[in-house]
């Protein structure tokens, strides 16, 4: 007869009722840490409250309401929109460069960043599939 597997920590008492939040431990690493508390900072919410907040963003369910063609449509607008971005970021960064224009070169820089946040927000398979997609069209 084999021995039940030891859990580690406290015996638990008794399970938790639902709602009910439950400690865990996590290992960060520091700069990860540093940015957990700058969004905890700026949010008014704890360290913990923060990084439930961010699990439950990434992990939660999506929003009942939407359906998912709508997903597909908003996902479809997002790609497009941050193409845009970019190649209006490229040509505004030609003309900044011909018109040697310092702040105009860091605004055009500026757009093509932004452009990158949108699409790193998503899933690249996601976004690739969305571009063919739109190429097939």
């Amino acid at each position: 007869m084999t021995k039940p597997k030891n859990r580690g920590g406290r015996p638990r008492t008794r399970e938790p009722q639902p709602g009910q939040r439950i400690t865990i431990s996590v290992r960060l690493t520091a700069r990860l840490k540093a940015l957990l508390a700058e969004a905890a900072e700026r949010s008014g919410r704890s360290l913990s409250q923060e990084a439930e907040f961010l699990i439950e963003k990434a992990l939660g369910p999506e929003p009942a309401f939407a359906t998912e063609e709508q997903w597909a449509y908003v996902l479809e607008r997002t790609v497009l929109v941050s193409d845009l971005m970019t190649r209006m970021g490229a040509h505004l960064l030609s003309k900044a460069s011909e018109a040697k224009d310092p702040a105009g070169i860091e605004e055009a820089k500026g757009f093509e960043t932004h452009a990158k946040a949108i699409l790193e927000s998503f899933p690249p398979g996601l976004v690739a599939a969305v571009r063919k997609g739109r190429a097939k069209k």
